[in-house]
């Protein structure tokens, strides 16, 4: 059953301006998604593109403990989907921006790649294939459960 609910109430009015301010990058203006991608995307993630193991344990390093990883990863991409921000990272990868910067003000970005591979049972067409390594970024966390404005590594 696909669930129509949506999750951008999740965010704040500043949270989804970090997200709407990526669409002024030059990465944005310059390498718009073609539409034979564009067109296999959905406004819930899940529901196109498989969210491994793997990606869900880097996804924690992001966003806060204790939350719905996956609800705010589901807002961030409902926010930018539904405004069009997101662009070629490389030739069969897309990135889009989430809610939380760099320390320089930068929004953050998650890639999905297309799914080519024959034995994945999952059905999904896509699947998140890059998201940053903290480590070695300097991110200003927006989220309120914050007690820090930043985290420096």
């Amino acid at each position: 059953m696909v669930s129509s609910t949506s999750f951008t109430y999740i965010l704040t009015d500043e949270e989804k301006e970090i997200i709407d301010s990526a669409k002024t990058l030059r990465k944005y203006i310059e390498a718009p998604v073609p539409k034979i991608f564009s067109e296999e995307f959905k406004p819930r993630l899940a529901d196109f593109a498989k969210i491994t193991y793997d990606a869900r344990t880097r996804l924690s390093k992001i966003y806060p403990a204790g939350i719905d990883i996956e609800s705010y990863l589901q807002a961030d991409w409902e926010e930018a989907f539904a405004q069009g921000i997101y662009y070629m990272h490389d030739e069969t990868s897309v990135s889009f921006p989430i809610h939380y910067t760099t320390s320089s003000g930068i929004p953050l970005d998650i890639s999905i790649r297309r799914n080519h591979e024959s034995h994945d049972l999952s059905g999904l067409l896509w699947f998140i294939s890059y998201i940053p390594d903290l480590t070695r970024l300097q991110v200003a966390y927006s989220h309120p459960v914050f007690t820090t404005d930043t985290v420096q590594s």
